[in-house]
């Protein structure tokens, strides 16, 4: 007697929640028709002190991420502390933005290393393909969240003031530095800052100063800034251990307004900090309002 088949087993759909890794300085996820691709978050480690990833989507860059520099590690290694806090989430907590970067099905993402890491892991979900690039976040979307990185051209080699005045993005997003006037249509919305700090012997920076137009933000009477200095750095960002730095509330930069950013240091009298060694990040929707 012939012995049946046993029955094909039930059929199980594969989790919405995808896992890549990588050891080299790229990583695609590669588009496929009918699929959207949304990223969950991103962990990392060994990439070196200063290096950064960004973050494509077709040809569009999205966001630029640095892992770590100073006293600021954003991109905490697989298997961090408990309160540890992934860079994405991160973002997601001080925005209150869920989405932040998809993409359609004609879309690759690509994420982009300027120093090969011992080992990535990218997590991101799989879901029905909805052919709308322009809903929030999208490639084409007149939103985004961004994380514009700005560092400054001098030496700290004197006690006094030095401007935030080299910008430190990829090309399609904003160059912001001090003096820099908000494009006409647009809105800036601040929702958090990062200042990685740092010093050598006791020079080291002080305080941070934002202003819009005239007004200066936060200490608006005294001017005495925001305190940045590296053994007390309240805009201090370690997400190993869920440090961050999240504004009470949203600060709106309007069209046509100028942004001044500069930060005072003190000079020991012998120890430079070089130029470019401190990193200042400004967490921001940008809205296109044309």
């Amino acid at each position: 007697m012939a012995v049946p088949p046993p029955a094909a087993p039930p059929a199980i759909p594969p989790t919405r929640l995808r896992k890549a890794y990588t050891s080299t300085t790229a990583l695609t996820i590669a588009s496929k028709v009918g699929e959207r691709h949304s990223i969950e978050d991103i962990f990392v480690n060994g990439l070196a002190s200063g290096a950064y990833i960004d973050i494509v989507v077709g040809a569009t860059n999205m966001l630029r991420l640095y892992g770590s520099k100073n006293d600021m590690v954003l991109i905490p290694p697989p298997g961090s502390s408990p309160a540890s806090l992934g860079v994405l989430e991160f973002l997601r907590k001080v925005t209150g933005r869920e989405e932040l970067i998809y993409a359609e099905e004609d879309e690759d993402i690509t994420v982009r290393f300027s120093a090969a890491p011992a080992i990535a892991a990218l997590e991101y979900f799989v879901d029905p393909a909805t052919r709308d690039k322009t809903a929030p976040f999208g490639s084409q979307s007149k939103e985004r969240i961004i994380i514009a990185w700005l560092t400054h051209t001098y030496a700290v080699n004197a006690t006094g003031g030095y401007l935030l005045d080299v910008p430190l993005m990829p090309v399609g997003l904003p160059a912001i530095i001090d003096g820099f006037i908000v494009p006409a249509n647009y809105e800036y919305h601040l929702y958090g800052l990062i200042f990685a700090s740092g010093k050598a012997g006791s020079t080291k920076p002080t305080y941070l100063h934002i202003w819009d137009e005239g007004m200066e933000l936060y200490t608006p009477f005294d001017h005495k800034g925001l305190l940045i200095d590296p053994d007390a750095n309240m805009l201090k960002c370690d997400l190993r251990y869920g440090y961050y730095f999240k504004l009470p509330e949203p600060y709106i930069f309007s069209p046509g307004h100028k942004i001044t950013l500069t930060f005072d240091a003190v000079f020991d009298g012998t120890n430079t900090i070089a130029a470019g060694t401190l990193l200042f990040g400004m967490i921001m929707l940008v809205r296109y309002l044309g």
